[in-house]
């Protein structure tokens, strides 16, 4: 079979023949040199990125890197994607991930040079540049937030959130370098190859339950899509229920049966699809001219629990999954029980909203056939239609029978594994107390779970961890505990206290200090790279000591994990072993204080020690036990 074009090598080319160049390009030192060094250099933009290709290019097995690892290393795990197991994970937002003010002006707007543009947000060229940083923290998957064409309607800051996804199909062409002669496709394709080439998986995200409010897929398929009427659009919201529906409402995932619908006035502000003829596109918006009058598309909002009190979300709408010809009752309006909860009288197969199906079912085979992607995380994917979501997954592994799914699911359910989830988000961000966290994290990791989750006490919708040693604790024990995959959400290696969003987890007084914050999940924002780097190097120990012992760590094997209850006065000590079930001699004794202002002592009682020698792993410093 021909190998396909190596963009990584032409990329690499061009940087080696290239006469055009930028010789003060500031870059940050922790993206240069190996040990970790705080601060930034200036380095000409040729140099820098040539030597980074060559250092990624020694890795160079000969073997087209346009596919999947699986299908390079001839590898099947499990299900298919249970090579989740063994990951470590590096969550990247390539715009604001990988976004430098390269010429020290003080902000992050794009700059020209010698007749080029010079992006200073993040673009694919750059995280390739990040990769062996990244690969330094012992990852071997990069998970990017979704980097699709994003839509402008609504939009909030001056960039808009990605997950207002415009065409599912396209990359936003922001994240492509301007300053080289290659397309956003081209740099993408380079990117994927340079993951593999240094054994690292690249997963996606997507959302498949909604799209931004000037969607391409709108002018050709208006029936894919709910609509109101514009002189009623003042009257729109979430729909509101009486105390005694929501207590009948919040038991419909528990017996599943005719759902409570909201009242006859809210379905009243929703109205037929219009022709294709009768929509325009007016100041970045669509409107339909009907004989019922304008028609627009309405915004989304949090529909689970039905009395969510999240903002609306004005960039984006929900697809209409299901029509309701064949109904008995009216289902043309957005609510739990039409776009999570279907109700069983319009669940049904004849009316299922085929081409719109059809369509997302083809979202990511184009990815994989394309790019050779991995993996992807659905955002919401548990709301899906159970026959969507096996449709999408069936046909994903006809392509790679290794391919995994992630989910963004709070709960560690059997339902998950069951549909082919090979892993999920899990609960570790839901903790304000960290000593509270680090227990339940430690209970729920003793127990046999059907599938793993992800280590991590924030994510790009929570706030961050302020306290160094918190996170310190918490890196540990996420990378020791079985069924737990290491989960960096950028920034937690530099300490960084500004969260993405403020979508959840968030006090009213938080909300209120981040009220006229531009947030990085719609605006211009950059992490601050030249920060200490102190966790950086705890992170980077920490490690080389799983790489050192993965084979016995990175498991699912929740009886290698011993919960240890030591004795000392605030109780605030947290200890326990992880061990080889095969070689319980090779033992890992972790003991953290989560007291953060005082000393603490304590008494431990160990088992079967065998009068060994303990290292501590930090310090190198050597402990002996008596046995008693």
């Amino acid at each position: 079979m021909k190998k396909s074009v190596s963009y990584l090598k032409e990329i690499h080319k061009f940087f080696k023949e290239n006469t055009w160049d930028l010789e003060e390009y500031k870059v940050p030192n922790l993206w240069i040199y190996d040990k970790p060094t705080s601060g930034n250099s200036s380095l000409s933009f040729n140099e820098f990125y040539l030597n980074k290709f060559e250092d990624i290019l020694s890795y160079d097995r000969n073997e087209d890197y346009n596919q999947s690892l699986s299908k390079i290393n001839n590898e099947h795990h499990g299900i298919g994607g249970d090579w989740s197991y063994y990951s470590v994970v590096y969550n990247a937002f390539p715009r604001f991930t990988a976004a430098f003010d390269h010429n020290d002006s003080g902000d992050l707007e794009d700059f020209k040079h010698k007749g080029k543009v010079v992006k200073k947000t993040g673009t694919f060229l750059k995280i390739i540049s990040m990769l062996p940083y990244i690969k330094s923290f012992g990852c071997n998957v990069l998970h990017l937030m979704p980097i699709t064409k994003i839509g402008v309607d609504g939009n909030r800051g001056d960039l808009g959130s990605p997950y207002a996804i415009k065409n599912p199909y396209q990359l936003d062409e922001s994240l492509a370098e301007t300053a080289i002669p290659f397309s956003v496709e081209e740099q993408f394709k380079a990117l994927v190859e340079a993951c593999h080439m240094l054994d690292i998986r690249v997963v996606l995200e997507f959302v498949l339950r909604t799209a931004s409010l000037d969607s391409d897929w709108i002018k050709d398929n208006p029936d894919w899509f709910y609509w109101i009427k514009k002189d009623q659009a003042k009257n729109y919201t979430k729909p509101s229920f009486s105390p005694e529906e929501l207590d009948e409402i919040r038991k419909v995932p528990y017996r599943r049966s005719s759902c409570i619908a909201p009242s006859k006035d809210y379905q009243n502000l929703f109205a037929n699809p219009p022709s294709k003829e009768q929509i325009k596109f007016k100041n970045n918006k669509y409107i339909a001219e009907t004989e019922e009058g304008e028609l627009i598309i309405p915004g989304a909002f949090a529909d689970w629990p039905p009395d969510d009190q999240q903002p609306p979300w004005d960039d984006v709408t929900y697809l209409k999954l299901y029509n309701d010809e064949f109904s008995e009752h009216n289902f043309n309006y957005i609510a739990y029980n039409t776009i999570r909860y279907y109700d069983t009288d319009l669940e049904k197969e004849e009316n299922r909203n085929l081409g719109l199906w059809n369509a997302l079912i083809g979202i990511i085979p184009h990815y994989q056939t394309h790019y050779g992607i991995d993996g992807i995380m659905l955002d919401m994917g548990h709301a899906l239609p159970e026959a969507l979501m096996t449709r999408v997954i069936e046909e994903a592994r006809k392509i790679d029978s290794d391919f995994c799914f992630w989910e963004e699911n709070f709960e560690i359910k059997k339902s998950s594994r069951k549909t082919g989830f090979n892993a999920t988000l899990g609960f570790e961000w839901e903790f304000k107390e960290h000593d509270v966290g680090i227990r339940n994290m430690l209970i729920t990791a003793s127990r046999a779970l059907p599938l793993p989750f992800f280590g991590s006490p924030e994510t790009h919708n929570t706030p961050r961890l302020k306290e160094l040693l918190i996170k310190k604790q918490y890196w540990v024990l996420n990378s020791l505990l079985p069924s737990c995959l290491p989960f960096i959400h950028s920034g937690y290696e530099l300490n960084e206290i500004h969260p993405v969003n403020t979508g959840l987890n968030f006090s009213q007084k938080e909300l209120e200090n981040y009220k006229d914050f531009p947030l990085a999940l719609f605006n211009r924002q950059s992490l601050d790279w030249d920060a200490s780097v102190e966790l950086v190097e705890f992170m980077q120990k920490i490690a080389l000591l799983r790489i050192k012992n993965q084979e016995w760590i990175a498991t699912g094997d929740e009886r290698t994990l011993s919960i240890l209850y030591p004795e000392n006065r605030f109780g605030k000590v947290i200890a326990f072993q992880r061990h080889d079930a095969f070689q319980p001699w090779k033992t890992i004794l972790v003991i953290m204080n989560s007291n953060l202002y005082e000393y603490e002592k304590f008494f431990l009682n160990l088992f079967g020690t065998y009068n060994n020698e303990y290292i501590e792993y930090l310090s190198g410093d050597f402990y002996s036990f008596e046995d008693h």
